[in-house]
């Protein structure tokens, strides 16, 4: 799913609006325990002191009918404490705090359960678990 904000900074910058603003040069993926709303609310993280931390997002793949995938593993920080399950991923223009922008459920495998992190497990994304599809208008 696609945020309103993100909708709004896309459209401004294919068109060349007056409120454009950059788009990010770089994103981060995080994970939250709950659904955000489509406003990029109710995105729940978990605390710092857990060992949580948001990772710069790398290995892409190139865009196949508006469907990006990753093609790399990507691991979070080691759990310090129970973190909770990743019900959903998402991507924000930054490192902390920031606008969310967009967000799915993880493309686990038939029969498997999203992951529970709990204390020194590590969170591991494989490849082709995260996708995220722009849609039509």
């Amino acid at each position: 799913m696609i945020t309103t904000y993100f909708k709004n900074l896309v459209m401004d910058n294919l068109f060349h609006t007056s409120a454009a603003k950059a788009l990010p040069e770089k994103y981060y993926l995080a994970w939250s325990t709950t659904t955000p709303n489509e406003d990029g609310t109710g995105f729940t993280e978990p605390a710092k002191s857990t060992g949580y931390a948001r990772i710069e997002l790398a290995g892409l793949s190139t865009s196949v009918d508006g469907l990006i995938n990753n093609t790399a593993r990507l691991a979070f920080n080691e759990a310090l404490s129970s973190q909770g399950t990743a019900n959903e991923y998402g991507i924000f223009d930054s490192a902390e705090g920031g606008n969310l922008l967009i967000y799915n459920e993880p493309n686990t495998g038939e029969g498997d359960e999203k992951q529970i992190v709990q204390k020194g497990t590590t969170l591991f994304v494989k490849p082709n678990e995260l996708q995220f599809k722009l849609k039509g208008m």
